[in-house]
């Protein structure tokens, strides 16, 4: 994913974006901060859907009574179609604006969480996890996209900002997921995490 870098690599992104921001944000156009910022969003959203995961897992396990070979797969139905779908879900999107495209992608991620926490039994599960995995498969080349697009030969500092805002993604939903796990059920909670996209919708 675009927001995995090695260490040195994260953090030389983290030290341009916040260079960018103190340099540039009185002067950046409307248009080009819009699109920055829904870039942004949708990085943190789609990376905290995908590292929250590591906070339902033991549940889950619990739940359904998983062996470790069983959370492997469940891992994998989610990772897998994200990563595996990148290529060909940035091909059928094409023909949409990359901000629409963003818009349909996260609204089936949310989708496919709200399928989980709706869940009735494991096939479920997995069949949400699997349309939560489509969406989030075309966020990370048309994020980038967009931005790149938008910014062309000035695009390093905002794809800076754009990689640091997946960290505050990954930082944030797991943290958040465990804080509710211990109040909530986490199907309340998985829904919960799903209406976050709505908030998303509404400003970007």
């Amino acid at each position: 994913m675009a927001g995995n870098c090695v260490p040195g690599g994260a953090h030389q992104a983290n030290v341009m974006a916040h260079e960018y921001m103190q340099t540039t944000s009185a002067t950046i156009p409307s248009s080009q901060r819009r699109n920055l910022i829904g870039a942004c969003l949708a990085h943190v959203l789609h990376d905290g859907y995908t590292d929250q995961l590591y906070a339902l897992l033991p549940v889950w396990q619990t739940q359904f009574g998983l062996s470790y070979a069983g959370l492997a797969l469940v891992r994998a139905f989610y990772y897998g179609t994200m990563g595996g779908l990148q290529i060909p879900a940035d091909k059928l999107v094409a023909k949409l604006s990359p901000r629409s495209s963003l818009t349909l992608a996260t609204l089936v991620a949310a989708a496919g969480y709200l399928v989980v926490a709706l869940s009735g039994g494991f096939p479920m599960l997995c069949a949400g996890l699997i349309l939560a995995g489509i969406g989030s498969s075309v966020q990370h080349p048309r994020a980038s996209f967009l931005v790149t697009n938008t910014y062309r030969r000035d695009a390093r500092g905002p794809l800076g900002i754009y990689n640091f805002a997946g960290d505050l993604g990954k930082a944030a939903f797991p943290s958040v997921v465990a804080l509710l796990l211990t109040v909530l059920a986490w199907r309340s909670v998985v829904g919960i995490m799903a209406s976050v996209d709505l908030r998303w919708q509404s400003r970007y």
